[in-house]
């Protein structure tokens, strides 16, 4: 049976082991340098330990990444031409509502007037149609007012008549009131329309009788019947008259 000799010494640790030359001439070099590390070394990181900076050969290198080159934006940032769909949406419904509601401003504002030119419309054709009215109404005053001297002088001509029984004087004073009858009517646009020895003509003269006779030519106006009249240009009254017809 083997017999095991134990030491009388206990084991060390190995906080008390002799330092080599090389670990202390390492460690004075990262005293005098301030504390860091010797190129080739580095300090003991988050677990405690020194690492050489040097990756052993086959082992992965860490590669760092590049950023890409992004196009930058009107303002000058990659992240204008980058915005998320939602907020262009967002924009353009916003601009849209703008827009929309200024349309609506113009639209009231045009509704508005239309019913302001509408309004005067209906009063001016009121206004036009009553003093249209009162223009019918009133257009014989000044034939009338200038017709009253003819009156007066028809009341003194029958009044004198019956008081004298002067018919030959009547005679003379109904003469004297037509004609200023009728130059009172001449003024205001009356004519006369020949008809006596004038040839038929249906615009101006109406025939209401005809009488034979080889004297004269045919359609030939022989008696007026009731005298016709101008107003201005236009035919108030046709002549009324007697035409000849040739027998045969």
């Amino acid at each position: 049976m083997d017999v095991v000799e134990f030491s009388e010494y206990p084991h060390q640790p190995d906080n008390d082991r002799q330092t080599s030359p090389t670990e202390t001439q390492a460690g004075e070099r990262t005293v005098q340098g301030g504390g860091a590390p010797e190129e080739g070394f580095v300090a003991a990181g988050e677990e405690g330990k020194a690492q050489p900076s040097g990756a052993p050969e086959g082992s992965p290198e860490k590669v760092e990444e590049t950023p890409r080159d992004v196009p930058e934006g009107p303002a000058g940032s990659p992240e204008t031409s980058l915005e998320a769909p939602e907020k262009v949406e967002e924009d353009e419904l916003t601009l849209i509502k703008e827009q929309l509601a200024l349309k609506e401003e113009e639209a009231r504002s045009y509704y508005d007037r239309l019913l302001r030119l509408q309004a005067e419309f209906e009063n001016f054709r009121k206004r036009m149609a009553k003093e249209k009215a009162e223009f019918t109404k009133y257009a014989n005053e000044e034939l009338v007012k200038n017709l009253l001297p003819v009156l007066d002088n028809l009341e003194r001509a029958l009044a004198s008549a019956e008081q004298q029984k002067d018919f030959e004087g009547l005679s003379k004073g109904v003469e004297m009131i037509f004609k200023q009858l009728y130059e009172i009517l001449k003024k205001a646009g009356l004519t006369d329309i020949e008809a006596l020895h004038q040839p038929f003509d249906p615009v101006v003269h109406q025939a209401v009788a005809r009488t034979e006779s080889s004297e004269v030519e045919n359609n030939t106006i022989i008696e007026v019947l009731q005298k016709g009249y101008y107003f201005h240009d236009r035919v108030l009254r046709p002549a009324m008259v007697k035409v000849v017809t040739q027998s045969s």
